[in-house]
């Protein structure tokens, strides 16, 4: 398996976990909004927002054998799931957002491996895993209550393992 670059890791991670998002929220028809990009006008009636975050630490170099070591990052992936009450009363669904989160921890499951692609290198080839640790957390974000908006994030938490050859 080849190795990313240190240098556009990030880059690829990033997009490759954004294509996962995407090839979801589309089986879902959901809309998605990526690191608070593309937001404007008026909104659609739910909603996701999606930020990939580092994580609190990253692991020293491991021993694998045969002059190799792996190393280790956390990231943590941010999914806020909103709920918008077009009419401006307090009439939500409140099985809507619901559904929607569900169907959030259902896709990002402990040990679900999210594929990481090396978008530099001709073919993309897959180079390694964002693999899920623990259960996704989900928390209720406080809004106004004339805001006619519900909120509830889920917080994935990721480890991408990388084996490299020690030269």
């Amino acid at each position: 398996m080849s190795v990313i670059a240190p240098e556009s890791r990030i880059v690829n991670i990033k997009r490759s976990l954004f294509t996962y998002i995407k090839i979801f929220a589309a089986a879902h028809d959901y809309t998605v909004y990526y690191e608070h990009a593309g937001r404007s006008g008026t909104l659609p009636q739910s909603w996701l927002e999606v930020t990939l975050l580092p994580g609190a630490s990253v692991s020293p170099l491991r021993p694998a054998g045969d002059g190799m070591v792996v190393s280790q990052i956390e990231f943590y992936l941010n999914i806020n799931c909103f709920e918008r009450d077009s009419s401006g009363v307090s009439t939500q669904n409140i099985y809507g957002l619901a559904s929607t989160v569900d169907a959030v921890r259902e896709r990002f499951a402990i040990g679900t491996g999210v594929p990481i692609y090396d978008y530099a290198t001709s073919g993309n080839p897959q180079v390694g895993a964002l693999m899920i640790w623990e259960m996704p957390s989900i928390n209720v974000i406080p809004t106004a209550s004339d805001a006619g908006l519900r909120q509830l994030n889920v917080s994935v938490p990721f480890r991408y393992d990388e084996t490299v050859t020690i030269s």
